[in-house]
């Protein structure tokens, strides 16, 4: 590479910019080259740059041209010269953020990015602007200065082991009581609990940039800015704390980036200690939003580090790269040039294991936004019909449309003395496409169908009360085993007892006066006195019967279903009232609902092997078979259990009548429960089966999907426009 072949550097090589007298440049050791800050003070704005590209930099003075200092750089050679895009782009970078002085020539650096796609660039602006917009609010520089000491006991090490305590106090009983945390959450999204939510999030958000601020502030930084972030209209609250870029101890950075998702924290595991020690009420719900916002928040956006959130910046110190990302994409693009294209360049990156650390980051960074940004389009569109197809459309231009061409007009036109290899580009991705399709399987998706099911019985007892009374025991437990005869619970009704310890008197008193008449000889009274005593007897012996069945025995053997026993005890039964249920073990079944539609998708007939596991011990799972399936869909319920005004899925409104019906129309059906699974297995414990469906190849899926979307949008717009 010569710099008379060098189109860009001819343009602009007679031109002399000088960096700013008032910039003030820190060198820093991190990593293995250490980086450069530059503090611009009028702005209160810090950049970081390399080494590499510093040299260069460095060598703007206000009489040395850039052809000149570009060429100083060539003769020490390696790893110091850089190529003509990397030009480009550090001298379209310095006149951007201003670090230039006006009389040094600037107008020379905007010529050096001429032959960049400018207009693509432009879109690209107002597409990102549509996207995200960065929205700054207040100045806190000065409430932090007036702030920072009365919370510095807050920022020592003694705090550090008082923040352990809590959040380990607040994470212990949180998951000591996991279930009635999950019970806690059904409401969550409630359109009701929507208002606390935000309440909850504004003010986790505002401690969060606040303790970045405080932080920075204690280690003598500034903090000039703090504001909101609307991504695809959502806010996302920042602080400027690039004022840590300047602090020579990179613990001190670390301090900084953790300063945030420490604060959220805290008042998560503070929030699992009144959470504990609520009742049902306001208190306990906005506890549960906190510990909820604060530690997902935390966990799944700040300390991911593929995105320049705090975790980015915690994890780039630990390893001493300052700007990761922007290296690591580099890097890549270097192999893609190099390998791909047949672009001969130097390799940026000297060490083999800092090569695979930065291919891995950039590969993963570049999924990972992929992933989100496609996701966060797709719920604009879902949510907000109108404008959400301008965002999705933005979304597929900035992350897929402009990179493309952009890369396209590189490839036919090059950048400076790089010219791509045409020919080796169609050959490599010929045979890589060939050698994918010989050697993969083609890729197909399988849809998964999971529906609910329920236990259900074919044969129980009602145990009930033949005699009333109260309920003074109850022998069983819901989910217990009992034998055919065994006695479950006793009643007691003291009228009974007293009417039978009567007649025994009564027959007492029977028999001494027969016992005199017969001494009499008084034959005419003596038969009289014994149909009166036999009458007697027969009236003991039944209601000697009827005491007995005070005793309340179950008739089959098999498991106690009714819940909540306990809440009898003490009760009055009346002749015939229900006090449990007795389920024999054979003959148990799963009865579940398919939503109609999915039948003939995927198939579901008697006989299909389906996978099948339960809500109480959902890590383990059993495979069955399908009995039977309902001819015909129907919105009648097909158990209790399943409805989601029982803790179900199937949600459910009233008919006029009163009635229960589902909203949507199911088929019914009946799985079998393998031997040895039986016993285990209570009436009405709820669970869920999965079947899998056919294999379709995923550019049919995609086909599919696109048509329909299309045919709805097309519909929609009819009828928009016919009404």
């Amino acid at each position: 590479m010569t710099v008379d072949r060098d189109r860009a550097v001819e343009e602009v090589g007679t031109a002399a910019p000088r960096l700013r007298p008032d910039l003030s440049v820190r060198f820093q050791h991190q990593g293995p080259e250490g980086m450069y800050v530059i503090e611009d003070p009028l702005r209160h704005r810090y950049f970081r740059v390399g080494r590499r590209e510093f040299r260069f930099i460095s060598l703007l003075d206000g009489q040395t041209t850039i052809a000149q200092a570009r060429s100083l750089l060539a003769r020490v050679g390696g790893q110091e010269s850089l190529d003509s895009g990397e030009l480009e782009a550090i001298l379209s970078w310095l006149a951007t953020n201003d670090l230039v002085a006006s009389e040094g020539g600037t107008g020379g650096l905007a010529l050096a990015s001429r032959d960049r796609p400018r207009g693509l660039s432009r879109i690209e602006t107002g597409l990102s602007s549509i996207l995200w917009t960065r929205i700054p609010l207040v100045n806190p520089d000065r409430f932090l200065d007036a702030a920072v000491p009365a919370l510095r006991p807050f920022l020592g090490r003694v705090f550090l082991v008082v923040w352990l305590g809590v959040v380990l106090t607040g994470a212990y009983l949180v998951m000591s009581s996991w279930d009635r945390f999950l019970a806690s959450g059904e409401g969550l999204l409630g359109p009701w609990n929507w208002g606390y939510l935000f309440l909850v999030w504004a003010g986790l958000k505002a401690l969060h940039e606040l303790a970045h601020g405080v932080v920075t502030k204690h280690y003598g930084g500034t903090v000039p800015e703090i504001g909101v972030i609307l991504v695809y209209l959502s806010p996302i609250g920042y602080v400027d704390a690039s004022s840590s870029w300047t602090f020579a101890s990179r613990w001190q950075r670390i301090h900084v980036a953790l300063a945030g998702m420490g604060m959220e924290l805290f008042i998560a595991g503070l929030a699992a200690i009144l959470w504990s020690r609520t009742e049902v009420g306001l208190a306990r719900t906005l506890c549960y939003d906190a510990i909820v916002v604060a530690s997902l928040a935390t966990v799944l956006a700040n300390a991911n580090p593929l995105m320049r959130f705090d975790g980015y910046f915690v994890l780039a110190d630990l390893l001493g790269y300052p700007n990761l990302y922007t290296r690591a994409h580099r890097y890549l693009a270097h192999l893609a040039k190099r390998f791909l294209l047949g672009v001969r360049r130097i390799s940026p990156v000297g060490s083999i294991p800092a090569r695979f650390l930065l291919v891995a980051y950039a590969v993963l960074s570049l999924a990972y936004r992929l992933l989100l940004f496609g996701t966060l389009a797709a719920a604009a569109l879902a949510l907000y019909p109108g404008i959400g197809i301008v965002f999705a459309v933005a979304t597929v231009l900035v992350w897929v449309v402009l990179p493309f061409a952009r890369f396209l007009r590189y490839l036919v036109l090059g950048r400076g003395a790089e010219r791509p290899q045409i020919l080796r580009f169609l050959l490599v991705c010929g045979a890589t496409a060939l050698l994918a399709i010989w050697t993969l399987p083609p890729l197909g998706y399988a849809e998964k169908l999971v529906a609910p099911v329920v236990v259900v019985q074919g044969e129980e007892e009602i145990v009930r009360a033949y005699a009333p009374g109260f309920v003074s025991r109850i022998e069983v437990e819901p989910g217990a085993r009992v034998e055919p005869g065994a006695r479950v619970a006793l009643l007691e009704n003291r009228e009974l007892e007293t009417e039978l310890a009567g007649l025994a008197i009564d027959i007492a008193v029977s028999r001494r006066r027969l016992a005199g008449y017969e001494a009499e000889g008084a034959i005419a009274a003596v038969q009289v006195e014994r149909e009166t005593l036999a009458a007697l007897a027969k009236r003991q012996a039944a209601k000697r019967a009827e005491v007995e069945t005070l005793e309340l025995r179950s008739r089959l053997g098999g498991t106690v279903v009714t819940r909540r026993l306990g809440d009898r005890l003490g009760t009055y039964l009346s002749s015939g009232e229900e006090l449990l249920r007795v389920v024999r073990d054979e003959g148990k079944c799963l009865r579940g609902a398919l939503e109609e539609g999915t039948l003939d998708r995927m198939r579901v007939g008697p006989g299909r092997e389906v996978e099948v596991w339960m809500e109480t011990d959902p890590g383990r799972t059993f495979a069955a078979r399908t009995i039977s399936v309902g001819s015909r869909a129907s919105r009648d319920p097909p158990h209790p259990a399943l409805l989601r005004p029982s803790g179900g899925p199937l949600e459910v409104t009233l008919t006029e009548s009163g009635r229960q019906e589902l909203v949507s129309g199911h088929f019914e059906i009946e799985i079998s429960i393998p031997q040895g699974r039986a016993e285990e297995l209570r009436e009405g414990e709820r669970g869920w089966f999965r079947v899998r469906g056919e294999e379709i190849p995923l550019v049919e899926i995609g086909r599919r999907e696109v048509a329909a979307w299309l045919r709805a949008r097309v519909w929609e717009f009819l009828r928009r426009g016919g009404g």
